[in-house]
Order: structure tokens, then sequence, then C-alpha cells
């Protein structure tokens, strides 16, 4: 897929499925700052999912390899998209700046499975003794998103920071 294509996956937030994707890649995605580039990148354990984001968003590029990382990583270019993703609040440099979505960018009844994507990057699940906990690390303002979505749907959540990031804890 080359640079001229126009990929349109992201214009509207209308599925769950790109309501998932959309999550995802704002956990785990990168938008270029300075160039058309879409880059996603995970752990060799997560070949499958790469091939899952390739196949929903058509393209053909090469999975390429990192020996040192040991992780998978799918680049393609397109200012379509890049345009749409930053619409959508998938910013580049995102890291310490991320927000949670409003209801234009994902509209409310499409949140959960935008969560569920934001989750499956930056989520985790652990067992102490007899207690479960899910935790999900962001922005404070991400944080607090998911913590109204939350309470709106009657599941308690706390928020706290750690270290130069906030978590939110689903208790």
């Amino acid at each position: 897929m080359s640079a001229k294509n126009v990929l349109t996956n992201f214009e509207i937030i209308d599925t769950e499925e790109k309501a998932y994707w959309l999550g995802f890649l704002y956990a785990d995605g990168s938008v270029g700052s300075k160039e058309d580039k879409i880059e996603l990148g995970l752990a060799e354990k997560d070949l499958k999912h790469i091939e899952k984001f390739r196949d929903f968003m058509n393209i053909t590029n090469k999975i390429s390899y990192r020996e040192s990382t040991r992780s998978y990583r799918i680049s393609f270019r397109s200012s379509k998209c890049k345009q749409d993703l930053i619409n959508k609040g998938c910013i580049p440099k995102k890291s310490l700046i991320l927000e949670f979505p409003n209801e234009k960018q994902v509209p409310n009844n499409l949140i959960k499975h935008f969560i569920r994507g934001y989750f499956d990057g930056d989520g985790s699940i652990a067992k102490n003794k007899n207690k479960v906990r899910a935790t999900i690390i962001s922005t404070e303002d991400f944080c607090w998103g998911i913590k109204n979505y939350l309470d709106s749907i009657n599941i308690n959540s706390k928020i706290y920071h750690c270290k130069s990031q906030y978590v939110i804890e689903i208790i």
C-alpha cells in the first residue's frame, strides 16, 4: 500500500470493530508527527493481533520482526488515515497528553468497544489472593473518561497516580 492510498477506516467510527481498533491504536499505535506514517508494534507473542489489524485495514504491507526487541511491527503511510486518527484524538506523541474521546469522536453506543481496544493495549488483569484486579494505565484525563463511563454502568473504580502515569483500577 503506497502513500497515495486513501484509507477511510477511521473517518467515521460507526462499528464495534472500528471503535475497537481506534482504542487499540490509542494504546499501542503511533501516528507520525512529521510524516504520514501510522505504525503498530507488539511483542512477538502478539503477531496474530498485528495480522488482524492488517486485515482490518485491508493493507498488504509486510510485518517486520525486530530481533533486538523481540517484537513485530507494521507500518503504512496515508495522509487521510493520519488526519482521521488525529481528528478522533489519536495524536502524535500522545503518551503524556492523551485525552478521552468525546461523543463526536466515538459515539456513546460504541465507547465500550473503544475501551475494550484500549484495554487490550494498555490494560492488565491480576489476581492477588482471592481478589481479581483490572487496571488501565494512561493520562489523568483518559482515566477519568473511563471512570465516568464505568460509573454510568454501575461499575466501581478508583484512580490513583503512580510515578508519571495514572492508573484506573476496577474494584
